[in-house]
Order: C-alpha cells, then structure tokens, then sequence
C-alpha cells in the first residue's frame, strides 16, 4: 500500500505517551519510538516499543497501542508474519480496533492471504461501515478471489464515501461491468472515473476506448485487455 495509506495506518496516537506521563521513562519511550517511525527508521521503533511493553502492566488499551505500533513497524519492514502476529495481539486487547482490524487485512493481502484479509476489513466495517478506504482495499481482496460482484459493491461504497481513490474505484467498477458485457454502464463508470480525475486517470482512459470498441465489435479478445487501477500493495 501506497506512502498515504500507510501514513494513515501507521499513525501513531500521542496520547498513550499522555497517560504515561506519571512514569517519564516510558513516556520518552513512546516519543522517541513515534519520531523513529516518522522518520522511517523502523527497526529502532519497535525497539523503543518494546521497551514499554513490560510497564503497562495489564492495561489492554495501551497493550493493543503499542502491539499496534510495532505491528505497524513491521509491516512497513516487510515483515507480514510477524507483522500479522502483532496485529493480531492488538486486537485481542482491543476487540473495537478498527484500525488494527484494517491494518490486519493489509498484511494478510501482502501474505496473498486474500481470504483472511476479506474477513479482516469485514470486522473493520462493522466497527465504521462508511471508512472508505477499507471498502476500497476490501474490493481487492475480492478481485483477488475472483468475488467480482462483491468487488463491484466495494468499490460502489467506496466512491460514496469519498475514498481517496474514488477515481480508480468507478474505474473498476466498470471493468467489472464490462466484464459482464454491460457495456453502457460501464461506459458511464469510466468516464466518472475520468471525471473524478479531471482526465488524468490513464488506465480509465485506455478502459474508456476499449469499452467503446467492444460496444461496436463485441471482441472478447479485446475484452482481455481492459485493466483495474493498481492495487496498493503495489507501492504507488
């Protein structure tokens, strides 16, 4: 997943170093750990996490924080197992983390584990049903299932609630449409995808003139060569 995406999950909330402040070590623990992610310097981030876990005795909310925390370091190592595993303790401390829950579905993708990391974004949106960006990526794990009905809903809510990639998710909603030969609903999808993108979206473009094509020809052949947006295990 791409640099915003991963900003997004990798961040790293201030306010369990707030409700540390009573013990100053762990406090400039967690700080020093924050800076070290920000910085990309991730190794020695989870280093300084560690250092806090002993100390929080068994408050689970901070426990879920700082597995959440290394989990998000590791992933960003490429380390999905153990990235996976420190999710997964997250959750268990925090059953209502979503954004563990989120963050699980991204490892589990990167593991090609396209199942589990369905299911991951599924227990994301029953805690936020309008996060637009787990609909999104849900709608990759799908694709990669070859769900494409269940895609093309993802994707459909993903634009509703305004994904940072609204564009490429009407883009595949109407691959998915021509797929199934409704050419002219497809036609309307990559032009919103177009529209979204003020013309910049290539692969909705290309989409755009193949779907037109196969209005007139019907080539399935020519079908074979309409594309999704790339997905953000990609590294865009």
């Amino acid at each position: 997943m791409r640099s915003i995406i991963l900003m997004v999950w990798l961040s790293l909330t201030i306010g369990v170093a707030t409700a540390l402040a009573q013990v100053p070590d762990y406090t400039e623990s967690f700080d020093k750990g924050v800076k070290l992610a920000r910085a990309n310097e991730f190794s020695s981030a989870i280093a300084e996490f560690r250092t806090i876990l002993g100390g929080v005795g068994n408050d689970e909310a901070k426990l879920g924080q700082i597995h959440f925390n290394i989990g998000a370091c590791l992933y960003r190592l490429g380390s999905l197992d153990e990235a996976v595993s420190e999710l997964t303790q997250a959750i268990m401390y925090r059953p209502d983390y979503e954004r563990a829950f989120y963050s699980l579905g991204m490892a589990e993708y990167g593991r090609r584990r396209f199942a589990a990391a369905q299911e991951a974004f599924v227990q994301a949106l029953h805690i936020d049903r309008r996060n637009a960006e787990t609909w999104y990526d849900l709608g990759y794990a799908l694709i990669a299932q070859e769900k494409f009905e269940g895609a093309a809903a993802a994707f459909e809510r993903a634009s509703k609630y305004k994904s940072i990639d609204t564009a490429k998710a009407h883009n595949n909603v109407g691959v998915i449409l021509a797929m199934s030969h409704k050419f002219r609903q497809a036609e309307a999808e990559f032009q919103k995808a177009l529209n979204v993108s003020r013309g910049l979206l290539e692969v909705a473009q290309n989409n755009l003139a193949i779907c037109r094509r196969l209005m007139v020809f019907n080539d399935n052949a020519m079908a074979a060569n309409l594309s999704f947006g790339v997905d953000r295990s990609e590294g865009e």
